[in-house]
């Protein structure tokens, strides 16, 4: 298996907010431009918080052949994280998996085909803001993998 040191991620927000950075896991305390949190963790200190809305996608090298990728979300009760792995080259879809929204940790994977090359896995939390307050639509991921 090849070598790949890091990320990029590009956070999408619901609101105006747009931004690129290089992510790497050894600096992941100290990227400002993520939605951190030591409040819901499924492992180590740090996982990625996602407003209802918002989402990031994480551009990541695997080698040819049978690939997953896999992330932990916890959604709200009423709420789903999705995962999407997109080909750069093409646009082309080329798998989609959602959580159910159970309010718990769950694993979210998506096993696809892939050649030599970097993807873009489009992690998504597709809980609505509701009322003038906004309420709670925050979802939160952790364990990003791709085997």
């Amino acid at each position: 298996m090849a070598d790949y040191d890091g990320w990029e991620v590009e956070n999408v927000f619901s609101s105006p907010r747009r931004g690129r950075i290089a992510y790497s896991e050894s600096v992941l305390h100290s990227t400002s431009a993520l939605r951190l949190s030591t409040a819901v963790v499924y492992s180590g200190t740090y996982s990625r918080e996602l407003m209802g809305g918002d989402s990031h996608s994480l551009f990541f090298g695997v080698d040819s052949g049978s690939r997953k990728f896999s992330a932990q979300a916890f959604p709200n009760s009423n709420g789903k994280v999705g995962v999407e792995i997109l080909d750069p080259d093409t646009a082309e879809s080329l798998g989609v998996a959602f959580s159910v929204g159970s309010g718990a940790w769950e694993k979210v994977e998506v096993s696809f085909t892939a050649e030599r090359k970097v993807y873009v896995a489009k992690i998504t939390n597709f809980a609505k803001v509701s009322g003038a307050s906004g309420g709670d639509a925050r979802a939160y991921v952790d364990e990003i993998k791709a085997e």
